[in-house]
């Protein structure tokens, strides 16, 4: 509902301009072409369902964990395995991926250098030739991140991109690719956890990592090379505390408590 409100408004603000400024019949029904479609749902949906790399979405909807309580959690998701078989329809990835496996079959120092590889020898070996899924995994707020309505309007993004894409088509917003929304307010107000919420997730992927993806009948590994975030983000996907105040602190890196003498020991080891 709210991209629904918020799509329509963008497009007429940034177009309205647009007829003062040309005489040419073509740009004017063009401009009234994308006055139509901002204003319909049933516009937008269409365009973006006709799309080459439209996906479609699994709209969930569960039952609160609160006793007694009537409302539910939705959100979707995008299957991870999905969007796995829309870059393998890419040719020149299929090569890169086959030339890869190829090259580490051989023990080939081709591939030594790699672009998204900068890594150990034990780990590069353990990638190469599979499909690479990079996660990010962030909270974005779509008011006044310092109003008063901030924490009704949070929401969590889960995101994949793949570094077999090249680095300067990678970071344009269409190779990124959305795997999951939802609100953060609706998450708590019906009992639910992240670990929760990722479940549908992991359990395509590690369908996906165990049987692997099949391509003109050619079978791809699947593996997660990069999972990013920021301090906040990471800690809580790994279980950690969020609350970073020293008595419940705890590193991620070494398992070190917030303890001052715990902290030194670790930095000493």
């Amino acid at each position: 509902m709210t991209i629904n409100k918020i799509v329509p408004m963008v497009i007429k603000h940034c177009l309205y301009p647009l007829p003062q400024n040309t005489q040419l019949d073509e740009s004017r029904e063009i401009f009234n072409n994308m006055i139509s479609l901002s204003s319909s749902k049933y516009h937008l949906d269409k365009y973006i369902e006709n799309l080459p790399t439209y996906i479609p979405a699994v709209h969930e909807v569960w039952n609160s964990k609160i006793p007694n309580t009537n409302s539910v959690l939705k959100f979707s998701w995008v299957k991870p395995s999905d969007l796995c078989r829309l870059i393998l329809s890419n040719k020149s990835i299929v090569s890169q991926l086959l030339l890869e496996k190829k090259y580490k079959d051989d023990n080939s120092d081709e591939l030594r250098y790699t672009e998204h590889l900068q890594c150990s020898a034990e780990r590069k070996n353990r990638l190469l030739g599979t499909l690479q899924l990079e996660f990010g995994f962030d909270d974005f707020s779509i008011v006044n991140q310092l109003g008063v309505k901030n924490k009704n309007h949070t929401y969590m993004g889960l995101y994949l991109t793949f570094p077999h894409i090249p680095l300067k088509m990678r970071l344009k917003q269409k190779n990124i690719f959305m795997v999951m929304l939802v609100n953060r307010k609706d998450m708590r107000e019906n009992g639910y956890q992240l670990a929760d919420i990722f479940r549908p997730v992991i359990t395509d992927l590690k369908s996906a990592m165990t049987e692997g993806i099949l391509i003109d009948n050619k079978n791809f590994i699947i593996s997660i090379s990069a999972i990013c975030g920021d301090n906040k983000g990471t800690y809580e996907l790994l279980g950690y505390n969020t609350a970073f105040q020293t008595r419940s602190f705890i590193c991620l890196v070494c398992g070190a408590k917030g303890a001052k003498m715990s902290l030194e020991l670790a930095s000493k080891e």
